[in-house]
């Protein structure tokens, strides 16, 4: 027997493989299996420490709620530049929305009690809109129909019910009975004096001075829960342009293992050691995935294209386990935070998680430019050695120095068969 070895050149393994087959584990529109959870309660920091749902100084509001995003349907009633985005969780509390603070209007609810505010989403349903503080509190709910279209929405309060608000509640999409987490945006928050003269009291180009409200906390629809399986792709960019993503929370204080699972798997590692997935996160850093049962093994790939999808690849040991592993941990940040600390509780987004067949032979490697020299490393990382007869057998990582001052990452792969 002499030993071989089978070379996959490419960034990202983009060699053609032959006769390799993928399998899709999860891609938000067709296949959505149920994950589990990975971190438990704070402080380990897989979910939010408390309260921080409620305020208005966490980063992007974990994308529940965005002001100052760009209009996406500048037409009809709004051409507008900016909007707010409100994500309305499937499963939550139909009063999710946000509260500005109208203190300083001092409203007379005798001189001004007419309000309105332009939405747009793709559903119909209602919409609802309270003001309370001051003496009193009272809401009022108006029915949007014209999905796919910007409608102003007019709300009239009573002045012998309350005086004095302030703070005015937006709840975009004011009911229960939905079938997946949606987007809804709004804008132009706007009141009427008598003679019906408006005054913008907010627009979407200004931070949300008040507060804002994620639909209650989980299980009851929050999206401040650690993931989310089926989520709107607020990114729609790039490698991905799918309609959903699964959604995790990171805590800017948590540990590297935060993360979710998929259990009942019945993994053949020998055949199939290759996963993929597209990673979508604000800041760079590693993504770990780990294969559990009878043997454990856990890799990593560095994710370096913030604000970008990008598709990383995890290659596995086949002589790590003795049978087949049944469960796959994913972890979207997998960077202690005593060594790298995350501005702030993140949400993190994942897509086509796929396993694919360990290739048994190669074509269409070619290259532009050959190579000056290699080093080869451990699928961890660690730099090994630059001469492959040296090399046991395994999966390994060949990082080839080209002609043309390129680098070329490529999958190595060390057996015992003999060349045909």
């Amino acid at each position: 027997m002499r030993k071989s070895y089978i070379l996959l050149a490419g960034a990202l393994l983009c060699a053609l493989v032959a006769n390799s087959q993928s399998i899709t584990l999860y891609d938000g529109e067709s296949i959505n299996p149920s994950f589990f959870s990975i971190g438990g309660n704070p402080p380990n920091g897989a979910s939010c420490p408390a309260n921080a749902g409620w305020t208005l100084n966490v980063t992007g509001k974990m994308d529940i709620l965005t002001e100052g995003l760009p209009n996406p349907f500048p037409t009809g009633l709004n051409t507008t530049e900016k909007v707010v985005r409100d994500v309305r969780a499937k499963d939550g509390a139909g009063w999710a929305g946000a509260a500005l603070d109208i203190t300083s209007l001092a409203i007379n609810l005798n001189q001004i009690n007419k309000f309105s505010v332009l939405v747009y989403k793709e559903v119909a349903g209602n919409v609802t809109m309270k003001i309370q503080g001051g003496i009193g509190s009272q809401q009022e709910t108006a029915y949007y129909d014209t999905p796919g279209q910007w409608k102003r929405m007019d709300f009239t309060f009573d002045p012998t019910q309350s005086s004095s608000p302030t703070q005015l509640l937006v709840m975009p999409h004011d009911q229960t009975d939905l079938t997946e987490t949606i987007v809804t945006y709004w804008d132009e928050v706007t009141m009427y004096d008598a003679s019906g003269n408006p005054t913008v009291i907010y627009n979407g180009n200004d931070p949300v001075s008040g507060f804002f409200l994620d639909g209650y906390p989980g299980p009851n629809g929050s999206l401040n829960n650690l993931e989310t399986d089926i989520f709107p792709n607020l990114n729609k960019t790039g490698i991905n342009t799918s309609n959903h993503v699964l959604r995790f929370l990171r805590a800017k204080d948590g540990q590297s293992e935060c993360g979710f699972g998929l259990g009942g798997l019945d993994v053949n590692v020998s055949t199939s050691s290759i996963f993929t997935a597209m990673i979508y996160k604000t800041v760079a850093g590693k993504v770990g995935m780990k294969l559990d049962g009878a043997g454990s093994q856990e890799v990593y790939a560095d994710y370096s294209t913030p604000g970008e999808w990008a598709k990383l690849t995890f290659i596995f040991d086949p002589n790590q386990f003795t049978g087949n592993p049944t469960t796959l941990l994913i972890y979207p940040h997998f960077e202690a935070t005593d060594l790298v600390n995350l501005p702030d509780n993140l949400a993190m987004y994942i897509d086509n998680i796929t396993m694919e067949d360990t290739p048994t032979s190669v074509s269409n490697t070619e290259q532009n430019s050959a190579p000056v020299s290699y080093k080869i490393y451990s699928i961890s990382g660690d730099y090994i050695s630059n001469n492959v007869s040296l090399l046991k057998n395994g999966i390994y990582v060949k990082k080839s120095l080209l002609e043309n001052g390129k680098t070329v990452n490529s999958k190595l792969i060390i057996t015992n068969k003999s060349l045909s």
